[in-house]
């Protein structure tokens, strides 16, 4: 008996040193959940809204206009991060308020944008500088979310997609 107590005390110590010395590992950083590297293009490009205050005080919309989006995203700082040029092309811009013929005041976006990204579990959040961009749901070959961005310059001047309008494949 006094054998067979020896022998589970020597297992159970043999079972705490491997448990302890999983945890002490020297590679406790986490990864991201998929490798989200490369270029991604939109299908269908995306109705983007562009409201501002321009002479108003009000922010209302004043323009709407088709974005055909590509992300070029490269590894970032860490595991966790990307960085994500962002370009694309603008066609059948409309006019929605023009202030009464005194200008819409809109300030066109310049392409490319340099953005980076914040990955979290299949979520990749983008920001301008320290301002969220957008964020977005991704599986390995494809990726759907939201651009809302508010700046301000002389006025401020918000874009913004419906939500989860915007989709890219890799």
């Amino acid at each position: 008996m006094k054998i067979i107590k020896t022998g589970l005390i020597l297992l159970s110590l043999v079972g705490i040193f491997f448990i302890t010395d999983g945890c002490n590992s020297s590679s406790n950083t986490l990864s991201a959940a998929r490798n989200i590297s490369g270029t991604w293009t939109m299908l269908t490009p995306v109705t983007v809204n562009i409201s501002n205050d321009y002479l108003t005080g009000d922010t209302t919309l004043k323009v709407t206009q088709k974005w055909d989006i590509v992300f070029v995203i490269t590894s970032g700082a860490d595991e966790n991060h990307v960085n994500v040029t962002m370009t694309f092309a603008v066609s059948n811009s409309t006019i929605i308020d023009n202030n009464g013929g005194l200008g819409t005041g809109v300030i066109p976006e310049v392409s490319p944008q340099y953005l980076t990204g914040v990955i979290s579990s299949t979520t990749l959040t983008l920001y301008s500088g320290t301002k969220q961009f957008g964020k977005f749901d991704f599986i390995s070959n494809s990726m759907q979310g939201t651009i809302d961005y508010t700046w301000t310059s002389v006025w401020s001047q918000r874009e913004y997609t419906d939500t989860n309008a915007v989709i890219l494949r890799k």
